[in-house]
C-alpha cells in the first residue's frame, strides 16, 4: 500500500532525526540540520552545519585530507547501523551507502541505494529513467568529465530528486591501475585523490550551470570500489530551483 503524503514526510523526518542522532553519538556533535529525500530506489540525507570541535582542530592543524580520512574511518563503523535504521523506518533495504563532505561549507550527504536499483537501466518504470529537462546533456557532460578523470562510464543515469537536487549514478569507471591500487589496500588514498581530481573538474566555473541554467551550490561525489559504482549529488542554489 502506498504511503500518504503525511506518512512519507513522517518517514523522512524520522530518518533525518535518526541519522543526526547517530552522527552526534559518534562524532560528539551532530549536524545543525538534516533533510531526507526518500525515493523508490534511494534515500538521500543532506546535512548542514556539521563540524565537531575536535574535527575543527584536526582541520586547522592537519588539513582537509586528514579530516576526510577520519570521517571515512568513522563512517565505516556506523554505516551498517544507518542501513539497519533505514530498513526499520522505511521497510526497504538499502544495501549500498555512499557519503561525502564539503568541509568548507560544513555540509555533507549520505546516499543509500536499494539492491535492485538500476539493474534494468533502460526500463521506463525505473525512476532513474524518468526524463527531466537537460537530463541527456547532463549525463553526457559527466560522462565526458569522467573520461578525463579516469574513463567513460559503462553506464550513467540520473534523476531529478526535487526542485534543488539531482542524483546521478555511474557504473564501470575504474581503470586497471586503480583496481590494482585497491587490491593493494590503497583504497582510501585513491578515494582522496579521486575526490580532489573529480571535484575540481565538476566545479569548474559555469560548467554545470550552463546545462542546468541555475547556480550550483554544492556537488558531492563518492565511490563503491567493490562494485565499481559512484554516486554524484548536485544541489542548486536555494534561490534558483531546477527547471
Amino acid at each position: 500500500m502506498a504511503l500518504t503524503e503525511e506518512e512519507h514526510k513522517a518517514q523522512q523526518k524520522t530518518m533525518a532525526n535518526c541519522v543526526g542522532r547517530m552522527l552526534r553519538d559518534s562524532f560528539g556533535k551532530g549536524p545543525e540540520s538534516a533533510f531526507t529525500k526518500l525515493g523508490d530506489s534511494y534515500v538521500i540525507i543532506l546535512l548542514k552545519g556539521f563540524l565537531s570541535p575536535m574535527e575543527k582542530i584536526i582541520l586547522e592543524e592537519q588539513g582537509p585530507d586528514a579530516l576526510h580520512a577520519l570521517r571515512e574511518s568513522m563512517m565505516s563503523q556506523i554505516t551498517q547501523k544507518i542501513q539497519f535504521e533505514a530498513e526499520k523506518i522505511t521497510g526497504n533495504t538499502f544495501n549500498e551507502f555512499f557519503f561525502d563532505w564539503n568541509i568548507n561549507n560544513r555540509s555533507g550527504v549520505l546516499v543509500g541505494l536499494k539492491p535492485q536499483a538500476y539493474k534494468n537501466a533502460k526500463k521506463e518504470e525505473e525512476d532513474m529513467e524518468h526524463d527531466f529537462p537537460y537530463k541527456k546533456e547532463l549525463e553526457e557532460k559527466f560522462s565526458q568529465l569522467s573520461a578525463i578523470a579516469e574513463r567513460t562510464p559503462d553506464r550513467i543515469t540520473s534523476i531529478k530528486v526535487d526542485r534543488r537536487t539531482i542524483l546521478m549514478v555511474r557504473e564501470g569507471i575504474l581503470v586497471d591501475i586503480e583496481k590494482k591500487l585497491i587490491e593493494m589496500g590503497e583504497g582510501r588514498s585513491l578515494k582522496v585523490a579521486k575526490r580532489d581530481v573529480e571535484k575540481k573538474l565538476f566545479n569548474k566555473k559555469d560548467l554545470i550551470r550552463n546545462i542546468l541554467k541555475v547556480n550550483i551550490q554544492e556537488i558531492f561525489v563518492d565511490w563503491n570500489f567493490r562494485d565499481d559504482k559512484s554516486t554524484i549529488v548536485i544541489v542548486s542554489d536555494p534561490a534558483e530551483p531546477l527547471k
